[in-house]
């Protein structure tokens, strides 16, 4: 467990990168570096003198700290050296050293991963597809990978999350900071029935620059990204853009060209740099000579914006005329209200709320657009 503290230390200086790639080259391993004095230092002519500074301070009272609020959380360090680091991530250009991790880690050498991403502010209809898209994957045996965020990567991670099979998300907060709140049904299923990664530490402020630092580990993890709904300026284009440069490949949903929440997604399409996928088998036929599908053809070829034909069981309380559902439909009135107000309004806890909200739609009692919620 000691060269875990040399990890943390030298993730703590550089997270990821060209400088600690090259130290890494020149020394061997993180213990090495820490080892390293002044005189050794001075004789690597490419570092700079803050660097070095840097490297010259040896305190290790951070590190033990996180190991012990780990420890406490029940969360997972791994290490770029341990042998249950995720495999695909050692072989992109700018892999995390270090991993915080909770739930179950499966073997990705014998699994078919594949992301799925788009905007926040989805329309209905991008939301419908996203959660259909990650229920017949799932169903289909792919592990599917999210960013957790609000929009399209959360209505995929619930419709996985209803086909019963793992799947998983990966932060740009800190691993025991899930955002956004809206989204914390899907972490809390996830802590035991999937996995939930971060390369950001417990504790560890945010910043906006983590999130697409974060999108490389999600296509880095892939062995296909989904872009569902996509404006011009995205982070699920920033997630695209990096797949292709991992080797990935890249598959978009085709939508409206007079909606600027498409012009991306279709833009990837256009240039060629997409496959455009108008079911789940557009997807899984890539992959077929290597992962035995599991869905029936009925349902793989069924189109995106279809329901299947025997949908998921509610969950208690929610959907049902109980007093979630009252609330809010008695906050909406005819205006429509983003999640976050919905929970201002009536002080549900957002586990409750987005479970709510989420089985009032598939009943049909709202609806959804642009991130806001609509009574029916």
């Amino acid at each position: 467990m000691k060269k875990v503290a040399f990890w943390l230390w030298l993730s703590g200086k550089y997270r990821n990168g060209r400088t600690v790639n090259r130290l890494l080259e020149e020394f061997g391993s993180p213990e090495a570096v820490f080892r390293a004095g002044g005189k050794t230092l001075e004789k690597i002519e490419w570092l700079r003198p803050e660097d070095r500074e840097k490297l010259l301070d040896k305190d290790l009272s951070e590190t033990e700290e996180i190991r012990a609020v780990s420890d406490r959380k029940g969360i997972r360090i791994l290490c770029y050296s341990d042998p249950d680091y995720p495999a695909p991530l050692r072989v992109i250009p700018d892999p995390p050293l270090v991993l915080y991790a909770v739930g179950k880690i499966p073997d990705f050498a014998t699994i078919l991963p594949i992301a799925v991403v788009g905007t926040r502010n989805a329309s209905f209809y991008g939301r419908n597809v996203a959660e259909n898209l990650g229920n017949r994957l799932s169903a289909a045996g792919a592990y599917v990978i999210t960013g957790m965020a609000s929009g399209i990567d959360a209505s995929a991670s619930r419709g996985a999350l209803k086909a019963g099979n793992q799947n998983a998300v990966i932060l740009g907060t800190a691993i025991d900071k899930p955002y956004p709140q809206s989204s914390r049904d899907i972490y809390d299923a996830l802590r035991t029935e999937g996995l939930i990664l971060s390369e950001y530490a417990p504790g560890e402020k945010s910043h906006p620059g983590n999130f697409p630092e974060r999108n490389r580990i999600i296509s880095g993890l892939s062995r296909g990204v989904v872009v569902v709904e996509a404006p011009k300026k995205s982070g699920a284009l920033i997630t695209a853009r990096l797949a292709l440069e991992q080797g990935r490949d890249v598959f978009a949903v085709p939508g409206n060209i007079d909606v600027p929440s498409f012009e991306g997604s279709n833009r990837l399409l256009a240039d060629g740099e997409a496959k455009a996928i108008l079911n789940v088998r557009d997807v899984l036929s890539e992959y077929e000579w290597q992962f035995e599908r599991t869905l029936p053809l009925s349902e793989a070829e069924k189109s995106l914006h279809e329901k299947s034909e025997e949908p998921a069981p509610a969950l208690p309380g929610a959907g049902e005329g109980g007093e979630i559902d009252e609330k809010i439909l008695r906050v909406l009135g005819t205006g429509g209200l983003s999640a976050e107000e919905i929970q201002e309004k009536t002080g549900i806890p957002a586990a409750d709320m987005q479970t709510g909200l989420t089985m009032m739609e598939l009943v049909g009692k709202i609806k959804s657009d642009g991130g806001r919620y609509y009574p029916v």
